[in-house]
Parts: C-alpha cells; sequence; structure tokens
C-alpha cells in the first residue's frame, strides 16, 4: 500500500514538473514575442503621445502616414491598380489625420468626384487587428469624408477601419454647404 501511494506521489510531481515546463516555455514565448511587438512598435527617435499621431515622419517606421498623401494621392493609393493589389481589400495606414489636412485647393476636385461609385480599398489603421477584407468602399465615400472634415474644421478620424459608401443625404448636405460658400473658398 505504501509503495503504491509513493508510486502515485512520484507520477503527481513528474506530471507537476512537465506541466510547470510547459507554462515555463509558454510564458518564455510570450515574452519573446512582447518584446518583438515592443521593439517594432517604438520609435526611438520619435515620441508619439495619443495627441500628436498624425505627426509622425514619413521614414519613421513601417506604416504611412496621412502627412505623405494630399487627399487626392490618398484616393489613388486606395485605387487598386491589379486584382492583387485588392485581394485583402485594405490599405494600412494611420487614420489620424490633422485638422487642416484638406486643403481649399482640393475642393473642386473633391466635388466632382462626390458622387463617385468607384470601389476602391477599405483603410485600416496599423494597431488594429480586424482586416475587412469582405467589406468595400467607394472614392465618392471618401470624398465626401474629406469634404465633412473641411466643412466642419475637424480633424479627419477614420478609425480602426472604414470604408465609406457615398451617401445621397451627406452629398446633399455638401453641395448645399458649397453653393453658399463658392466666394469663401475662392472658386
Amino acid at each position: 500500500m505504501e509503495s503504491v501511494r509513493l508510486e502515485s506521489v512520484k507520477l503527481e510531481d513528474a506530471l507537476l514538473a512537465e506541466a510547470l515546463a510547459k507554462v515555463s516555455d509558454l510564458a518564455i514565448f510570450l515574452l519573446v514575442i512582447g518584446s518583438l511587438l515592443l521593439l517594432v512598435s517604438c520609435d526611438e527617435n520619435n515620441t508619439h503621445s495619443s495627441d500628436n499621431r498624425n505627426e509622425q515622419k514619413s521614414d519613421s517606421g513601417i506604416f504611412l502616414s496621412p502627412s505623405q498623401f494630399t487627399p487626392i494621392t490618398f484616393l489613388q493609393s486606395v485605387t487598386p491598380k491589379t486584382k492583387v493589389d485588392s485581394s485583402l481589400n485594405t490599405f494600412v495606414i494611420y487614420t489620424h489625420f490633422p485638422a487642416d489636412w484638406v486643403k481649399a485647393s482640393y475642393i473642386d476636385t473633391l466635388l466632382t468626384l462626390l458622387n463617385s461609385q468607384q470601389k476602391c480599398m477599405c483603410v485600416k489603421d496599423p494597431m488594429g487587428s480586424y482586416i475587412p477584407f469582405d467589406k468595400q468602399a467607394t472614392i465618392g465615400g471618401y470624398a465626401q469624408l474629406f469634404l465633412l472634415s473641411y466643412i466642419h474644421k475637424t480633424p479627419l478620424d477614420l478609425g480602426l477601419y472604414c470604408c465609406p459608401i457615398g451617401d445621397k443625404k451627406v452629398m446633399e448636405e455638401i453641395l448645399r454647404w458649397w453653393k453658399g460658400n463658392k466666394k469663401v473658398t475662392g472658386n
């Protein structure tokens, strides 16, 4: 009886040691992955706070920044040129834009694109985990967002992902604004 109990204790000790070894291996793995993520996300030349996320230099990381684009070049970039470009249907860029990103000089071009139903890629922030590969955006949807940002003088924030599609009511609001403000914008 005593030997059976001793064998049972030895077996329990062995199982416990094996479980601890697996937990230890998992902890080391998670520590390595966490360290790698920290290294990738940190930029020793540029400190970012939540209030200045848009002030990244173009060479400060692996992700694109709104400061590298104008509204027009942005729209060109989200338009897939090949089937390979549109396979994930996602354009990865930091999605917090400066308040003055849309300038008066882009208004005429954006107005001509306002009603566009041309399909294009959704936008995804690098910090988001969801990839909207099953959704679709339109050039007109982006044009509306850009124009609303200009009209209301607010920074454009596309969230973790954005797949805008044009809205007739929003388009009518923008056109009413445009008719009343042509002289203000110089057009």
